[in-house]
């Protein structure tokens, strides 16, 4: 039977999996969260195997479904969004995400002032 990264989407979708994937990037890399196929999340999915044709800021869609929207967690998309368009900004938010597992947007936005 052939591997199916959507049967992983649980593991692909957790903190901890993004964390180790930006570990193994170049802190310097950058990324445009503005461009659907150049975000932190599409380089992030595409490296875990899903067939991604385009990333919206809650939802990703497949190349086989391109008419269906697979939300996906905020937390990931807030790491994007506010890990300023480096991986080592989006893995020190990352780790606070985890770190914090009872995480509000609000405090979210406070952290920010910190990374």
């Amino acid at each position: 039977m052939l591997h199916n990264p959507q049967n992983d989407l649980h593991t692909i979708y957790s903190v901890d999996n993004l964390i180790a994937w930006l570990e193994t990037r170049d802190p310097n890399e950058k990324f445009s969260y503005t461009d659907n196929h150049d975000c932190l999340i599409y380089r992030y999915f595409t490296a875990m195997g899903l067939s991604v044709l385009r990333v919206e800021p809650d939802c990703y869609q497949l190349s086989s479904e391109p008419e269906k929207d697979i939300q996906y967690p905020a937390e990931l998309n807030l790491i994007a969004i506010f890990g300023d368009g480096t991986v080592e900004k989006s893995l020190l938010l990352a780790y606070k995400v985890k770190n914090n597992p009872n995480w509000t947007l609000k405090k979210m936005l406070r952290s920010i002032i910190l990374v």
